[in-house]
């Protein structure tokens, strides 16, 4: 008993963890739920009577200062979120594990049939979706410029084609890799969630932009889905983050029973 109380003792320690950080993931995903749901969906003109405060928009993106290339496809975009994942081998075949991610945004003005707001989406929690485009390049295999330019701007990521020389042999030693880009462009639908505040506003839009919370430190929530299914969409992911923690759960109480 007494060699078995470290084991146990590591094990609980262990299965707390886990269970903790599913805990706390699914949490953040429901609070997202919550807030979505809690608030009414306004419209552009409700700004011209109180341009501070929280507001839940939906409408169409499009341009007013620019636009900014995908990192991996070059595609002009308002907002561009990568997701860089490498393949590991292992006893079940292998997995795709995330290595690397990165967020591009400009200002864009969001208008609806009321008018037109714009609207900061700086460090915004981003959901899109809808314009998504997947990138395989295998390791030992040279990427597309594109691609090549982002590794090299990017201190986190090597290039994953390099090989070994052997005398005449020349192996690959890099990992296949995935690179997943997510977008909005002029004229997608869009839907935020965030506060107002005062600011001259470009021509044609209300005296306001919508951004963070910075009193709260609640970031502005980007999607491209209606608030609804954005709603959904979270209270799902919350569910799914849920499950490893109840199966561990469940199975150190097994064994603590046992």
């Amino acid at each position: 008993m007494v060699l078995a109380s470290p084991i146990a003792f590591l094990v609980l320690v262990v299965c707390g963890v886990v269970v903790l950080g599913s805990i706390l993931v699914a949490g953040r995903e429901f609070h997202t739920a919550y807030r979505v749901f809690s608030a009414p969906t306004g419209r552009v003109s409700d700004l011209l009577t109180d341009s501070e405060g929280a507001i839940e928009l939906h409408g169409t993106a499009r341009t007013t200062d620019g636009t900014v290339p995908g990192p991996v496809t070059g595609t002009e975009c308002l907002l561009a979120e990568v997701v860089v994942e490498e393949y590991e081998s292992n006893q079940h075949g292998g997995s795709w594990t995330e290595v690397d991610s990165a967020t591009r945004s400009r200002p864009f003005v969001l208008a609806d049939d009321s008018g037109s707001v714009l609207v900061d989406p700086r460090a915004a929690n981003v959901r899109l979706g809808r314009d998504v485009e997947e990138v395989r390049v295998d390791g030992g295999t040279a990427p597309s410029e594109q691609i090549r330019r982002y590794i090299e701007d990017n201190d986190d990521l090597s290039s994953e084609n390099t090989h070994l020389d052997v005398g005449p042999l020349s192996l690959s030693t890099g990992t296949d890799r995935r690179y997943t880009e997510r977008r909005l462009r002029p004229g997608g639908a869009v839907y935020v969630l965030g506060r107002a505040r005062p600011e001259s506003g470009r021509a044609g839009s209300v005296n306001a932009v919508v951004g963070a919370d910075v009193e709260s430190g609640t970031r502005l929530l980007v999607s491209d889905r209606s608030p609804r299914a954005t709603g959904l969409r979270a209270l799902g992911r919350g569910g799914l983050y849920l499950v490893p923690g109840a199966l561990v759960a469940g199975i150190c109480l097994l064994v603590f029973v046992a």
